[in-house]
């Protein structure tokens, strides 16, 4: 056994696997929690998870960069009151990056079900991601990024090409979905 062996530390390792796992879940726990919050029109829950100069693009700001809490506002007062009734929010396979002790972005599906003016139930698909950062000793959301969800769909083994012949059409991007 050399000399550097005997001096490791399984449990100090452990331990710090356990934290991080911890804090994974936390980071997920409140992501949850604020999309609970937005889901129930709640936009002062929404506005205490989320940092005052937030910043983010999704699909209504048509490509700009919003920064502020402002935009968001709009849509709790005009548009989710009308829908919190009638929808349910679920998280969809998040997964968490710790990138120091006090931030972590996760990234995940969202699935909105709705009930539309015919009551026939709806879902839509949207891909997430969210910056957390820990201030003061709490965490707050200070960036997001929405996109809907492709609607394409396919499968690699109906194309009649060899391998080479894919791996040319994915380098020279001439397929239509990439």
């Amino acid at each position: 056994m050399s000399e550097h062996e005997g001096n490791f530390n399984f449990s100090a390792c452990f331990n710090k696997i356990a934290l991080l796992e911890k804090r994974k879940k936390e980071i997920i726990s409140l992501t949850e929690t604020l999309i609970e919050g937005i889901s129930k029109c709640n936009y002062e829950l929404y506005s205490q998870l989320c940092d005052r100069n937030m910043t983010c693009f999704e699909p209504e700001s048509n490509g700009n960069l919003i920064s502020g809490l402002q935009f968001h506002k709009f849509y709790f007062d005009n548009l989710w009151g009308k829908l919190s009734a009638k929808c349910n929010t679920t998280i969809v396979n998040p997964v968490v990056h710790l990138l120091g002790e006090d931030s972590a972005c996760i990234a995940y599906i969202r699935l909105l079900q709705i009930l539309d003016k015919e009551e026939s139930p709806q879902t839509m698909q949207w891909e997430e991601t969210r910056i957390w950062t820990r201030k003061n000793n709490k965490w707050q959301c200070v960036h997001m990024h929405r996109s809907k969800a492709s609607d394409i769909k396919y499968n690699i083994n109906v194309l009649d090409v060899s391998t080479s012949d894919f791996l040319l059409l994915i380098q020279t991007r001439s397929l239509f979905f990439f």
